[in-house]
């Protein structure tokens, strides 16, 4: 069964009650209706709430046992076996990343992707630069680690993966302040999130309009079925 988002139900239901008013449903129907939709806000907004929840709270867990794991036998492993483990949870979060945006998951997948490949991003850049001893310090650390996991919260797209970029720059702000007494570069890093959170808010807004239609639709083909003489308008068809 779909979701049909919270805000609709006070519509429904007032146009349910008019269209009992003037005769259009019977009381019964109208009463399955009210049932109908009201079962579909409330249950399964709740439900995918805490799927998506537990989706991230999994990534974490994870993601944190892969590091642990990792930091536990590291010094026993060869530098070719280093690569290899510092690669893989990366090669784990990308192709779970795919499978999502290939299948165009719903929010819970694309959260838990988005969250263990951002992760697995950081964690593979601090392995292969320990394991090679790259030379570097914190801030080009996280700004590396922004960079690269940017694109993600555009691909998927993830607001997880947006909160893990805000994180990492505000961490880099104060990290370059420190170490080279500027951080000019804060303003222009925050423009992606702008530009995620508008392409979010018209992705919802569009999503809203066709619920909406979708809704519309249903109750006037009810109100057809209950009574052939319900007006209908130009273009719609018998």
């Amino acid at each position: 069964m779909r979701t049909i988002p919270g805000k609709y139900l006070k519509w429904i239901m007032r146009e349910v009650s008019i269209l009992t008013e003037n005769g259009v449903l019977d009381e019964g129907a109208a009463e399955r209706v009210r049932k109908y939709y009201a079962a579909q806000t409330t249950e399964k907004s709740g439900l995918s709430w805490a799927v998506t929840l537990f989706s991230i709270i999994g990534a974490l867990l994870i993601g944190g046992g892969i590091i642990l794991l990792f930091a536990h036998n590291w010094d026993q492993l060869s530098r070719p076996a280093r690569t290899v483990l510092s690669l893989l949870p990366l090669a784990i979060g990308a192709t779970l990343s795919v499978l999502a945006v290939r299948r165009e998951a719903k929010t819970a997948p694309r959260e838990g992707a988005g969250l263990f490949h951002a992760l697995a991003i950081g964690s593979a850049i601090a392995l292969i630069g320990q394991t090679y001893h790259i030379p570097g310090n914190m801030p080009a650390f996280m700004l590396t680690w922004a960079l690269l996991a940017m694109p993600l919260m555009f691909l998927l797209p993830s607001v997880c993966v947006c909160l893990v970029y805000l994180g990492l720059v505000t961490a880099w702000t104060g990290l370059a302040q420190e170490t080279y007494r500027h951080a000019i570069g804060y303003w222009p890093l925050l423009a992606p999130p702008l530009l995620f959170a508008l392409r979010l808010q018209r992705r919802d807004r569009s999503y809203e309009m066709l619920e909406e239609l979708n809704v519309k639709s249903r109750l006037k083909y009810l109100a057809r079925v209950r009574n052939p003489a319900f007006p209908k308008h130009d273009g719609e068809a018998d």
